[in-house]
């Protein structure tokens, strides 16, 4: 035990030292520095689980007041992602013991998601719908109303087609959330397409959070239906059909952007650009600019494994992990999948923290 304890201190110290000398360093050298800080960190994540283990015999620590969404079949219509079973359980039990070590007194624990008298517009993927319907969840008590808009022109039900949504939260804060829209495949006209929707200017928003968004492929069903809605609607869309990413977003919106990269590693080009953003805006530019962020969807996977998921039904999935076996062949890679849910939360909570402590950040 004395010796676990030891190696906590040793590695804590080697962090803060780390960590200090990087306010010394010139910013090509950071980001580099940063990676090796994230390494001493995983190191004493590791450590300390030793030291908990060794302590308290594996007891699950309590919960205290995070925010944590709890979905089951019986309260979430459409069932995605929710899982259940021993390996949900124990994946859960590491994640609320990480969550619980963390040094933040706010982090996962904030009254309200978004600062108040805020207005924030978040869109992507269905990656980056997993995440922001956690957060609404994490956050249903204080949700004051919400409302939809026809941004789908007729499309049908059972369309994959997300769609625009806005939520009014008990602060005046307001959180616009928007996924797989049609309306995104162009470029040069998409910021003024929702400008018309929400009949607000992208400039008077407080923040804007960008995901991914599906490559345009007519081998794929969401592929197709595009196809099909362009077709009837030509005015909305560019001959490339090419979506927005984060340098074309900071060129045109001066605000503070947040990128959020999908789970899985093969969506990570948002981090790409992001960085890209990022060195520009504050080594090009006069002043820098220093209110585009990057959120590391898989920061936590590195640690806690990757808990996937692409079950939609009224049977709860199996938070599968690299290497389990997927049925012969029949499903996706872990690392390919949505991420878990259930009465337990999943790593969406976790991301969705970040989330909010970076809004809280730029904002207040």
């Amino acid at each position: 035990m004395h010796l676990i304890l030891s190696s906590i201190l040793c590695l804590v110290a080697t962090a803060a030292v780390f960590a200090t000398s990087l306010f010394l360093l010139p910013t090509p050298v950071i980001d580099s520095a940063k990676q090796t800080l994230r390494t001493t960190s995983a190191s004493i994540i590791a450590t300390r689980e030793q030291f908990n283990t060794a302590k308290q015999s594996n007891d699950q620590q309590p919960l205290l007041d995070l925010h944590i969404c709890r979905a089951s079949l019986a309260n979430v219509s459409k069932k995605p992602y929710i899982c259940d079973g021993p390996a949900y359980d124990d994946f859960t039990t590491r994640m609320l013991n990480y969550a619980n070590r963390q040094d933040s007194t706010t982090w996962g624990r904030r009254k309200f998601p978004l600062p108040n008298n805020t207005y924030v517009f978040m869109l992507g993927n269905s990656h980056t719908r997993q995440v922001f319907n956690t957060l609404l969840c994490e956050y249903q008590n204080v949700i004051s109303s919400s409302r939809s808009y026809n941004d789908s022109f007729g499309a049908s039900s059972e369309s994959t087609f997300g769609f625009t949504m806005s939520h009014h939260f008990a602060n005046n804060a307001t959180l616009v959330t928007v996924s797989n829209s049609p309306l995104v495949y162009n470029e040069q006209q998409w910021a003024k397409t929702f400008e018309n929707l929400l009949d607000r200017s992208l400039e008077s928003m407080d923040a804007v959070i960008m995901g991914r968004f599906n490559h345009f492929e007519t081998t794929s069903k969401y592929g197709r239906e595009i196809t099909a809605y362009s077709q009837s609607h030509p005015e909305l869309f560019d001959d490339s059909y090419t979506s927005p990413t984060i340098e074309s977003l900071a060129a045109m919106y001066k605000g503070p952007v947040i990128a959020v990269p999908m789970f899985a590693p093969h969506g990570q080009d948002v981090a790409e650009s992001a960085l890209r953003a990022i060195h520009y805006h504050q080594n090009e530019t006069l002043p820098p600019r220093t209110n585009i962020r990057l959120v590391h969807a898989r920061k936590h996977v590195e640690i806690l494994g990757e808990c996937g998921s692409d079950v939609h039904s009224d049977e709860p999935g199996i938070c599968r992990n690299t290497g389990d076996n997927h049925n012969g062949g029949n499903l996706r890679e872990p690392e390919a999948m949505h991420r878990c849910t259930g009465m337990k939360g999943g790593h969406p909570d976790l991301v969705a923290w970040d989330i909010v402590e970076e809004l809280y950040d730029l904002l207040e």
